[in-house]
Parts: structure tokens; C-alpha cells; sequence
């Protein structure tokens, strides 16, 4: 949002992709999004089919189904079961997702979707998603030996928004309180926010108290406005950088906790991800 007048104008700036779609191509849109009625016209405008998806399963929006439509969710356990209803087919698709998290189960319908547009057989195709793992700074889970058991690293430091932040603040929430009681966030700057950035960064309070996050920590002079909107029990350490917080962090992980790390790429935040990692090797 830093570059441009509001998010209309990055959707438009989005919509640019539909210029090189070749001529009969698809078009794969998400039509919970705020701005759908104007990326289906502008793909419609290049001449492109259109196979949209929704997650919203509490009813349509008067225009007909979508391609792929959210029946069922069940993110309990190891595993999310998704059920979904795709244009033409009789009956329900069924699928696992290895990946937790509401954001990966809207990812998983467009994958649906693109795979109908391609005309892939989808019960051959679908059983890959219950095998897929988390690359590298993108919720990978990682166990950190401490002395007295093992703690949890969810590494999500390769980048960062205020969508993406909220969606792995959701997820380490869900982390089961069984094996790992308490939850640790590490929060790093979002870049390129413009004049709005204290602010958004400020709105992540709410969600990191929803999910009852015990202690955050926070890394940059953004992530500053956060850590001060947060209540004082629930403070763990701010810094100007990450290394400035490293010590502190690393003396505070015991086992039983469960720790996510996330910032812009460019906030370096992965430093933090990187010396847990180092430090807890071994135990």
C-alpha cells in the first residue's frame, strides 16, 4: 500500500496479469474477495473463461454457484478434512490438507479450481495435498531441543502483511495446548505500509489476544507501536532490530512452548528463526 492510493489501485495494478493470458485461457478468481466484480470484469474484458471459488458456506451471492464452493471444513486434528462442491460434478469432493490454517484451505480451492479448468482428473490429483510440507520461512515446524523436553518453532519469517500476520497468528493458536501449553509470538516489521503502517501494526493486538498468545516479542521501530498496544503481562522484549532481541528471546523458551516467527523479509526477521534453530540444536 506504500506505492499505491488505496488497495483499489493494487488491484488494478493486479489485474494487469490478465494481459498476458492467451486467448481462451482461464481466469482464477476469488470471489470473497472485496474486489472480485471488478477482476471478473477485467478478465472478462481479455476474454477469459472464468472459474471462481469461494469459502463462504453459508450461502451464494445471487449469482449462480461458483466453480468450487466450500461445503465442509474440519481443521481438528492432524490434518484438515475439506469438502467441496465443483461446477458440473454430481457429487462432493473430498480432501485432505497436510498444512493447517483457514488461508491454506482457500489456497486449496484454487488449486480445485485450476485443476477443473485444466480438465485433470481431480480424484487422482488431490491426495498430493495431504502430503505437502511447509517450505523453508513459510510454516515450517521445526522442534527445538531445550534441557528439560522439546519446544516448537513455527518458522514463518520469510515474509510478512497484515493478512499473512494475522492468518499465522490464527494458526499458532491452534497449536495444541497438550503438548505445547504455552505460546510465544515473534513478531517483525511489515514493510512498504506508507503512512498506515503504525496503525496496522498497532490492529495485530487484537488478533495475538484472540488466539491467547501468552508473551510476544516484537523486532523494529513498526513492530514498536504493536508491542506498546499489547498489554504489559504479555510482553516479552522489544528491539530496534532482531539481533537486539535475540538473547532475550533465546533465555526465555522452555519446553512446552510453541513459538512462531514472522516478519517482511526485509526486517530480517529470519535471524531470530535462524539462532533458535542454532542454539537449540542439540539441547
Amino acid at each position: 500500500i506504500e506505492h499505491f492510493e488505496s488497495v483499489a489501485e493494487i488491484a488494478a495494478a493486479k489485474a494487469e496479469i490478465f494481459t498476458g493470458l492467451e486467448p481462451g485461457g482461464t481466469a482464477v478468481l476469488n470471489r470473497d474477495n472485496e474486489h472480485f466484480e471488478f477482476l471478473n470484469f477485467s478478465a472478462l474484458a481479455h476474454g477469459a473463461a472464468i472459474a471462481d471459488f469461494s469459502g463462504d458456506t453459508e450461502g451464494l451471492d445471487g449469482k449462480g454457484p461458483p466453480a468450487v464452493q466450500l461445503i465442509t471444513c474440519d481443521e481438528a486434528g492432524g490434518q484438515t478434512a475439506v469438502g467441496v462442491a465443483v461446477h458440473e460434478q454430481a457429487e462432493p469432493l473430498n480432501y485432505a490438507l497436510s498444512l493447517p490454517g483457514h488461508h491454506i484451505v482457500m489456497n486449496s480451492l484454487a488449486v480445485v479450481a485450476a485443476l477443473s479448468a485444466c480438465g485433470s482428473n481431480l480424484n487422482e490429483a488431490l491426495p498430493a495435498l495431504a502430503e505437502l510440507q511447509a517450505p523453508q520461512g513459510r510454516g515450517v515446524r521445526i522442534e527445538l531441543n531445550c534441557p528439560d523436553g522439546k519446544a516448537l518453532l513455527i518458522d514463518e519469517s520469510y515474509n510478512a502483511n497484515p493478512v499473512s500476520m494475522r492468518a499465522a497468528i490464527a494458526v499458532l493458536g491452534t497449536v495444541p495446548r497438550d503438548i505445547y501449553p504455552r505460546r510465544i509470538a515473534v513478531i517483525g516489521d511489515m514493510l512498504e505500509l506508507g503512512a498506515q503502517a503504525e496503525a496496522l501494526h498497532a490492529e495485530l493486538s487484537q488478533p495475538l489476544i484472540e488466539a491467547d498468545i501468552a508473551t510476544v516479542f516484537a523486532a523494529g521501530p513498526l513492530s514498536k507501536t504493536l508491542f506498546e498496544s499489547i498489554p504489559t503481562e504479555r510482553r516479552g522484549a522489544w528491539g530496534e532490530s532482531p539481533a537486539a532481541i535475540e538473547s532475550e528471546l533465546i533465555a526465555e523458551i522452555r519446553a512446552g512452548d510453541v513459538i512462531m516467527v514472522k516478519g517482511s523479509n526485509g526486517a530480517k526477521t529470519w535471524e531470530l528463526a535462524a539462532a533458535l534453530r542454532r542454539h537449540y540444536a542439540n539441547g
